[in-house]
């Protein structure tokens, strides 16, 4: 039986669902997050609050 990698880097193909860019709110630390993608880029700035918040609050995964 043949394995095929999954991939999900494209958001309107098979498994998109699974990209940190999918728009799928998420509750964490006391703030909704807009992607997965926020929340990591975020965690770099941990302690660092204006930078942490400018990614809260940016509209699109690329923009972070």
């Amino acid at each position: 039986m043949a394995h095929h990698p999954v991939r999900f880097y494209d958001l309107n193909a098979a498994y998109g669902e699974f990209s940190n860019f999918h728009a799928a709110p998420v509750t964490l630390d006391g703030h909704v997050w807009r992607t997965s993608e926020h929340y990591f880029q975020a965690q770099k700035f941990i302690s660092d609050e204006k930078h942490y918040r400018h990614i809260l609050g940016l509209a699109t995964p690329r923009e972070v």
